[in-house]
């Protein structure tokens, strides 16, 4: 299962830092851009899915078969999309199923909102907050930003590797042990956004799952990937660190989604942001590009919707962050999860963070940390509104959307 899984690095988002210029200056002449992709690999999926069938009957009469079940039925659709990458009338429909489109309800107080709707107010509402880019991606005995996630790693006790990569299209991925950042220039304020993501994320999840006694919490559970990334962004709002550009960034992913599934061009796309919603046009080009790749992979719907769904359940005390994080876990498994814990089959989280630490600068590289900073922005407003209904103030927009 576990062999399964590591073969489907080709949905990791990646491109080509000259074509990414190339359409950047497209876009900002106002030309018309296209989509230049190398040709597709074919890729074997035969051997993968004969391994899912010897998975699946492992996994029956196991205290964890329900997971085990639901992570493989959706391995198999994940299999299927990887073998259909480049063909858009094949990848579209299964990324639908997988990762949603605008129509995703999330919670927003006693209501229910179709997540394209809180994009859209998002966008009109929140103000762009630009921030110089003042540190490199890694830069040896000066700060950079590979030296604050060496900071959050040293502060949740997780040794890590850091690659700088020209091909990234996102600013920072994820491996199991490793962090991918893009080979350019990052403000403090996101350097520190990418540390708390990327470490005390998804690789304090991973590293948690891998003590687990079932692999299923290393490998994730259905859904995880989802709610995973919710669970980040939470963080980074915790740590204070979720300005009104990144908020903007989550909501213009959704709108971006849409439009590729609703037959828009990656130049009608990226246009739409660029000159619709003030986004740069490197900015417009690299979320098309994020919607558009592969001929249709978009995962950028699940961000805000994820973020919104977790930050419900943590304020309603149906689930906390820590236990989100013991392994690569989504929302819906919690009380199996829980029941498994009585049994004696899930362990205490091996990994911890401390709730809204950031990373500091000072001393970054050699791998001090800054004690932990408590934002406020989840307690109070200056309204004295509750959390629920009090995103942080530069998102006040979802309190006057939840009132309507």
């Amino acid at each position: 299962m576990q062999r399964a899984a590591r073969i489907l690095p080709a949905l990791t988002v990646r491109g080509d830092a000259a074509e990414r210029s190339r359409l950047t200056r497209a876009l900002e002449r106002g030309e018309e851009l296209k989509l230049v992709e190398p040709p597709q690999r074919r890729v074997r999926i035969l051997p993968a899915l004969k391994a899912l069938d010897h998975a699946r009957e492992l996994a029956k009469d196991t205290p964890a078969e329900a997971l085990y079940a639901a992570r493989i039925d959706e391995l198999e659709l994940e299999l299927s999309l990887l073998a259909s990458i480049g063909d858009a009338r094949a990848v579209r429909p299964i990324v639908a199923r997988l990762y949603g489109k605008g129509d995703l309800l999330v919670p927003l107080g006693e209501s229910q909102r179709p997540v394209r709707e809180v994009a859209q107010r998002l966008l009109d509402d929140v103000q762009n907050e630009v921030e110089a880019e003042s540190l490199p991606a890694e830069s040896e005995g000066a700060p950079s930003a590979a030296g604050l996630m060496r900071a959050a790693a040293h502060h949740a006790r997780l040794e890590i590797e850091l690659k700088v990569d020209a091909r990234l299209v996102s600013d920072a991925a994820a491996g199991e042990r490793t962090v991918y950042l893009a080979n350019r220039r990052f403000g403090l304020r996101q350097a520190s956004r990418l540390a708390v993501h990327e470490v005390l994320g998804h690789l304090l999840a991973g590293a948690n799952g891998r003590a687990q006694p079932l692999g299923i919490f290393a490998l994730g559970t259905a859904g995880s990937f989802a709610d995973q990334e919710g669970v980040a962004i939470y963080l980074e709002e915790e740590a204070d660190l979720l300005d009104g550009y990144r908020v903007r960034t989550l909501a213009a992913r959704v709108l971006a989604t849409d439009s590729m599934h609703e037959g828009a061009s990656l130049h009608e796309t990226t246009r739409m942001l660029h000159r619709e919603h003030g986004f740069s046009a490197r900015d417009a080009v690299v979320m098309g590009l994020r919607a558009h790749r592969g001929g249709g992979v978009a995962r950028d719907a699940v961000y805000l919707s994820a973020w919104l769904r977790v930050r419900h359940a943590i304020a309603h005390g149906r689930a906390t962050c820590m236990e989100l994080r013991n392994g690569k876990l989504g929302l819906g498994d919690l009380p199996l999860v829980r029941e498994l814990g009585r049994d004696g089959l899930v362990r205490p989280p091996a990994f911890r963070s401390v709730a809204g630490y950031y990373p500091s600068l000072e001393g970054a590289d050699s791998s001090e940390t800054r004690g932990p900073k408590r934002s406020s922005s989840l307690r109070a407003t200056a309204s004295g509104t509750n959390p629920e209904t009090s995103p942080p103030s530069r998102l006040a927009s979802l309190t006057r959307f939840d009132a309507t």
